[in-house]
């Protein structure tokens, strides 16, 4: 945990809003799902510290999962859903950890 919060590039998502302005939100996400699926299914074959830190370290390239879904949520629920919906993005987030 500690790792991958050093390694959590978190001005990335800035630049991902630019771009899923500029391209739309489903690619950006669909990047962001699959990279985060790969580099867990290649952390189950680590075999010392080094890879790990470095596949962690690759972690931080596909964040903005919860944020371009919250993006993706507000934009496509009406106005009256919209707190329960994001509740809803936000409680499986707590539950991903």
């Amino acid at each position: 945990m500690c790792i991958s919060a050093i390694f959590d590039w978190r001005n990335f998502i800035t630049i991902l809003g630019r771009l899923a302005d500029k391209y739309g939100a489903k690619p950006w996400l669909m990047r962001a799902s699959w990279g985060t699926a790969i580099i867990y299914l290649l952390m189950t074959f680590v075999q010392n510290v080094t890879q790990l830190i470095i596949l962690k370290m690759a972690q931080g390239l596909f964040v903005g999962l919860m944020t371009i879904s919250g993006a993706i949520v507000v934009q496509i629920v009406p106005k009256k859903e919209v707190g329960k919906s994001l509740g809803l993005v936000a409680q499986q987030a707590v539950f991903q950890q």
